[in-house]
């Protein structure tokens, strides 16, 4: 068997080594569904919602480090001068 670099992801076996592509500054709040329905109107599933500069390049389904936790993009709202970005808690997520 060779010897492959490679890394779990949401328990599955991934070749090559997640790469950070950029850090940005940001105001990370809890969220819920209900929550998130009651102040947007959207039904989603998120753990947490981020306020930032609405000149980064983040997408929805791309995945975030947050507090060695990881993160998939789930929605993003853009405003004049901020985005909301909506994430939800991938770690784990394959056990249930």
């Amino acid at each position: 068997m060779g010897n492959s670099e490679g890394h779990l992801e949401r328990g599955v076996w991934v070749e090559g080594t997640p790469i950070e592509v950029k850090t940005i500054a940001c105001d990370v709040q809890p969220a819920s569904r209900d929550q998130i329905y009651k102040d947007y109107g959207y039904y989603i599933e998120c753990s947490q919602r981020v306020f930032c500069d609405v000149d980064n390049d983040l997408k929805t389904g791309s995945l975030v480090k947050y507090n060695a936790e990881q993160y998939k993009i789930v929605k993003i709202v853009k405003w004049d001068t901020y985005m909301d970005v909506f994430i939800q808690n991938v770690d784990g997520e394959a056990n249930g």
